[in-house]
């Protein structure tokens, strides 16, 4: 008894599962039935050709359906289809429209979401416009090779790579988008203007390799992901004024490049304007961290201020082979090579650094003076090959001192020494340095510098009164300072 009455249960659930999938054909369009109650159809898939029309409701054994929805796969691979217009359409399901190589044009003006892959693959597909979609799904028309125009007033989201590859889109008007998904317009190598005035987050590699982006305008963006307009080669200016992280590589590449305000960004990511050659105006008044090679090879850009810094990383600054001064007056902590391969860096000013990382100041030959005063740790190489050194102050806060910190700096004429008991290490003084010039020490201890390497070495030492401010050894040059 049992049994006949779960059996009976099964096929009660059945029926229902086949009354909800009820499926028809009407002048060629194949419908499947989402709800008897709501009278509602959705196009499902057939082999569909030419200019096709659906219909805003379809009528079927007497009784009346409203079209909403195109299925999923509905037209999928309909290589003969060309247009399709469907005026009550509010939803496109996933993949609807993909591979249909010879769609040229789609009319649903009330189409609201749009799925994944819904026109992907579309070559011939030149312009679309959707006034009331405010969803557009991840790769919804990736490698839409001919798609020239794009105009989505009321659209708010868009997924992941929802553009990309489209190499002949040179617009996207899309006024009320607040967030774009990673490699949206990824590839999007025509592209020359780009309007969104609320977008808020902009994915990774967004609009990388846009290749004639000029312009964008993106007021309220905050937060901007890794390579989001790298190789962005045509792009000459960025304001961002509410932009606070910037991802690693975000600009990286951009050789045109000359100007960048971000007036509350904090975060610097990595590789962010990485060979940036023409970047020459950088306002980052609150950059509080800046990473590896954030600013690396901008060949072009002479100065830099950046006044809340506290922490720079790996190679920021190298190969900046035009960059004269640096103001940096919070940073603590200088990773190694920051400043590498800046040739025409003279002076530098860190008045609340800690820590200088090994090669930090490589093959800066052009400098020739230094200020320090609260260091502690000077890393291997630091000073490397500054062959215009003229003098160093190393103040009695240093406690460590890496091998060969001051090897190849041949110009060195003074070395100020702050210790009542010398530090013992390496930084390896030329031999035409510790036979020309002058270690100045404090007084009364002589004695304990000729007892410790590498001071022993030095031919001159002075005694010197460090007791007062007036007597500290001042740089040779003024740093100089920009607001």
């Amino acid at each position: 008894m049992r049994l006949i009455k779960s059996l009976g249960l099964i096929l009660l659930s059945l029926e229902g599962v086949a009354a909800s999938a009820q499926t028809f054909m009407v002048d060629g369009i194949n419908y499947n039935v989402l709800s008897e109650e709501g009278m509602a159809v959705e196009v499902t898939r057939g082999k569909y050709s030419g200019d096709v029309i659906i219909p805003s409701s379809v009528a079927y054994k007497g009784m009346y359906y409203i079209v909403k929805t195109i299925g999923d796969k509905a037209f999928y691979e309909c290589g003969d289809l060309t247009s399709v217009e469907m005026p009550s359409v509010t939803t496109i399901g996933n993949n609807a429209f993909e591979d249909c190589d010879a769609l040229t044009s789609v009319e649903m003006p009330e189409a609201m979401m749009i799925g994944d892959g819904a026109f992907y693959g579309c070559d011939a597909l030149t312009s679309v416009s959707m006034p009331a979609v405010t969803t557009i799904g991840s790769g919804t028309f990736e490698d839409c090779d001919a798609l020239t125009s794009v105009s989505m007033p009321k659209a708010t989201t868009m997924g992941a790579s929802a553009f990309n590859g489209c190499g002949a889109l040179t617009s996207a008007d899309m006024p009320a988008i607040k967030t774009i998904g990673e490699q949206a317009f990824y590839s999007c190598k025509a592209l020359t203007r780009v309007d969104m005035p609320v977008v808020i987050t902009i994915g990774e590699q967004a609009f990388y390799l846009c290749q004639k982006l000029t312009s964008i305008h993106m007021p309220e963006a905050t937060t901007i992901g890794d390579g989001a307009f790298g190789d962005c080669d045509a792009l000459t200016s960025v304001s961002m004024p509410k932009a606070t992280n910037i991802g690693n590589g975000t600009f990286g590449s951009c050789h045109a490049l000359t100007a960048v305000d971000m007036p509350m960004a904090i975060t610097i990511g990595e590789e962010a304007f990485n060979n940036c050659e023409s970047l020459t105006l950088v306002s980052m008044p609150e950059a509080t961290t800046i990473m590896d090679e954030a600013f690396y090879h901008c060949d072009a850009m002479t100065s830099i201020s950046i006044p809340k810094a506290t922490t720079i990383g790996k190679f920021v600054f190298g190969y900046c082979s035009a960059l004269t001064s640096v103001n940096m007056p919070e940073v603590t902590s200088i990773g190694d090579i920051a400043f590498g391969g800046c040739f025409a860096l003279t002076s530098v000013s860190i008045p609340s650094a800690t820590t200088i990382g090994d090669n930090a100041f490589e093959d800066c030959s052009a400098l020739i003076s230094v200020s320090m005063p609260v260091v502690t740790t000077i890393g291997e190489y630091a000073f490397y090959c500054c062959y215009d050194l003229a003098s160093v102050d190393i103040p009695a806060s240093v406690t460590t001192i890496g091998d060969k910190a001051f090897n190849g700096c041949v110009g060195l004429t003074s070395v100020y020494c702050h210790w009542e008991e010398p530090l013992e290490c390496n930084p390896q003084f030329e031999s035409k340095v510790t036979a020309n010039a002058t270690l100045y020490i404090p007084i009364g201890t002589t004695d304990a510098y000729r007892s410790v390497s590498p001071w022993y070495n030095f031919d001159h030492i002075v005694e010197k009164d460090y007791s007062g401010i007036a007597d500290t050894p001042q740089p040779e040059v003024t740093v100089k300072v920009i607001d």
